[in-house]
């Protein structure tokens, strides 16, 4: 055998042996233990989050685009400003931000093809531009030629391919806890302290694990090393979580964003030589998560970027809420203000 596949499929099969462990026993007693003992401080919203305010407030909608049925939450009042969440989550892990951003933008949160309560494509149509194309259709849609953007893990991704194909329609966006494919992503050193990166992109083999594991795959993530306080997610998350990510098709179609992400890396290399984003974009990474990477590769691709690290965060929005709004108010503040100046 050639010695550079067989060291391909070896580092295949040890990863898949890892993910295997996970899949099957997610939940081992040192790693309860660990979470159930973890005494680090959990940061508190100012305002606590009312559930009654927010169903209130914020109303679930459904529109058919590109054949698809796509949700999305949205509510407040001001400039449209739109969330994008990653993996393993959906337009549910901004909900606790969303009312202090909805008292200053009209806040827009899709679910994207094949997340959350939109439908899964029967093909694998589950491609950055296809995804981007979503947003930007539901966007125009609702009436709005110009928008800011919040892209969270994959949904920074998409903001960036939105962004870069359609000049005048970003006009600020917030990269946080993602890096892209063909710069941070492609680096070995980087993806060897990100074990899934691998294991997603291989073809088949997640499927063939996971299936019937999906919400203890899920759970096992959410309590990774790189998380800085598990139990900010309640027994009303998990149990929202594993709803949607149990939902026949998820799995397949969240894996392609993975699988094609070589792919896309070539075409944003390509896109950073020829033409850079000028919008301001802030770039934000978590304490014990992505820290400055976020900010590092930004700067490879748009002109205007400030970057910042969360205290007390991860990964997730629901480890500090309050860190998240208090990282991001300023920047989408001064996007209205600087517009009402001009």
């Amino acid at each position: 055998m050639n010695p550079a596949l067989h060291s391909r499929l070896s580092a295949v099969v040890r990863t898949t042996l890892t993910v295997a462990a996970l899949a099957i026993a997610p939940f081992t007693a040192s790693a309860q233990v660990a979470a159930e003992t973890d005494t680090r401080p959990l940061p508190q919203l100012t305002v606590p989050f009312d559930e009654q305010a927010f169903d209130a407030e914020f109303q679930s909608h459904f529109t058919r685009i590109d054949g698809l049925r796509i949700h999305y939450v949205m509510g407040g009042e001001g400039p449209p400003l739109v969330l994008l969440h990653g993996w393993p989550e959906s337009s549910y892990s901004f909900r606790q931000i969303m009312p202090e951003l909805g008292k200053h933008f009209t806040v827009i949160a899709p679910d994207l093809r094949g997340f959350g309560d939109s439908d899964r494509p029967s093909s694998n149509a589950m491609s950055k531009e296809e995804i981007a194309a979503d947003v930007t259709e539901l966007v125009q849609r609702l009436g709005h030629d110009e928008v800011s953007i919040v892209g969270h893990d994959w949904g920074g991704v998409i903001a960036y391919e939105m962004a870069w194909r359609n000049p005048g329609l970003v006009d600020r966006l917030v990269f946080f806890e993602m890096v892209l494919p063909g710069f941070k992503l492609d680096d070995p050193a980087f993806v060897a302290g990100y074990w899934q990166f691998g294991f997603h992109t291989s073809r088949d083999f997640p499927e063939m694990l996971l299936e019937g594991k999906e919400a203890e795959y899920m759970r096992a993530i959410m309590h990774s090393p790189n998380i800085y306080n598990p139990n900010a997610f309640t027994a009303e998350d998990i149990a929202e979580y594993e709803r949607i990510y149990t939902k026949p098709g998820s799995t397949r179609a969240w894996l392609q964003i993975y699988r094609q992400a070589a792919a896309d890396g070539e075409r944003y290399k390509a896109w950073a030589a020829e033409r850079k984003l000028d919008m301001p974009v802030l770039a934000l990474g978590g304490e014990t998560s992505m820290r400055s990477w976020t900010e590092e590769d930004m700067r490879q691709v748009a002109t205007d970027v400030t970057g910042g690290i969360i205290a007390q965060f991860g990964h997730f929005i629901e480890e500090n809420p309050q860190g998240a709004l208090d990282a991001l108010m300023p920047f989408l503040l001064d996007g209205i203000d600087g517009a009402t100046s001009n």
